[in-house]
């Protein structure tokens, strides 16, 4: 008569890939992501214009691309409202990412790196797991 249900051999395997998958977290991705959001405010400061006139000269390259990362998560930001000395919460990061009706370029300097790099992120969280010797 056939068992009922899992056979040892299959928990095993599963055991196994998820024991996997914990180590992966634990040791991989940190690093992972510390590495990506680094590479993401690089590229941002890099495609970041420079104004060469103006309060916001050469502001976003220098001083307003900021980034925050901890073990599983991280995040990079425009911030000029602390450099910048116009008031009511003008933002000349964004207002340069988007536009505003007609009298700032936009130019497309941030979401397109993070795209980028967040694709890259992924493929490099799967090579990890494949990477890793299942028991």
């Amino acid at each position: 008569m056939a068992s009922k249900g899992f056979d040892q051999q299959q928990l095993d395997r599963v055991n196994g890939l998820l024991d996997t998958l914990v180590r992966v977290s634990e040791k991989e991705v940190p690093k992972l992501i510390k590495k990506t959001i680094t590479e993401i405010q690089a590229d941002v400061k890099a495609l970041a214009p420079v104004s060469r006139k103006g309060p916001s000269r050469g502001n976003l390259k220098t001083n307003s691309i900021y980034k925050e990362v901890s073990q599983y998560g991280g995040k990079v930001y425009v911030d000029t409202t602390m450099t910048d000395p116009r008031q009511n919460g003008f933002n000349y990061g964004r207002v340069v990412e988007h536009g505003r009706a007609g009298q700032y370029k936009t130019t497309r300097y941030f979401y397109e790196p993070v795209k980028k790099r967040i694709g890259l992120l992924y493929e490099e969280i799967l090579a990890a797991i494949r990477s890793y010797k299942i028991k």
